[in-house]
């Protein structure tokens, strides 16, 4: 732990998704983070929540967008955001009934798709494989077991 520490000194993260995974990580090393760090990184992702109560995969990070569609269309919210987000905020300690945690799982429970999964647009194929949404997916039911939302969930 001591040189993990010694590590995020000399490399802080660059990107939400960065601060992202360090909180999922620090949900199991209660030291991993001070509690005003671990809260400036809850905050930063909370500043990211779209007003349909979800978030987008594309800003948690910098890559560049090359699907179809436009930059405008991987702004929307997706499984991926919404998912990893939800979770690591619950393992953060979020409140199940934080009104911003119940637009999440109002967004996650809405935006199921007929075949099971949840879309996230791909960030780098022009040809819309669309292989981030099993990630996405798996965030997704990550996140309502998190909010006891599960049995909800065709």
């Amino acid at each position: 732990i001591k040189n993990i520490r010694g590590y995020l000194a000399e490399n802080p993260t660059q990107y939400p998704h960065q601060s992202a995974m360090l909180l999922w990580a620090a949900s199991y090393i209660d030291s991993l983070l001070t509690p005003e760090d671990q809260q400036r990184r809850v905050d930063e992702l909370w500043a990211l929540q779209q007003k349909d109560g979800g978030w987008s995969l594309l800003s948690l990070g910098n890559w560049p967008f090359r699907g179809k569609g436009g930059e405008s269309v991987a702004k929307l919210s997706d499984g991926y955001g919404t998912g990893l987000v939800t979770y690591v905020l619950r393992r953060s300690g979020v409140p199940v009934d934080d009104v911003r945690i119940t637009r999440a799982i109002h967004w996650l429970k809405s935006n199921q798709r007929a075949n099971g999964s949840w879309l996230t647009r791909s960030q780098s194929s022009p040809h819309s494989h669309h292989s981030i949404s099993r990630a996405g997916s798996a965030y997704a039911i990550m996140a309502l077991a998190a909010c006891d939302q599960l049995k909800d969930v065709e």
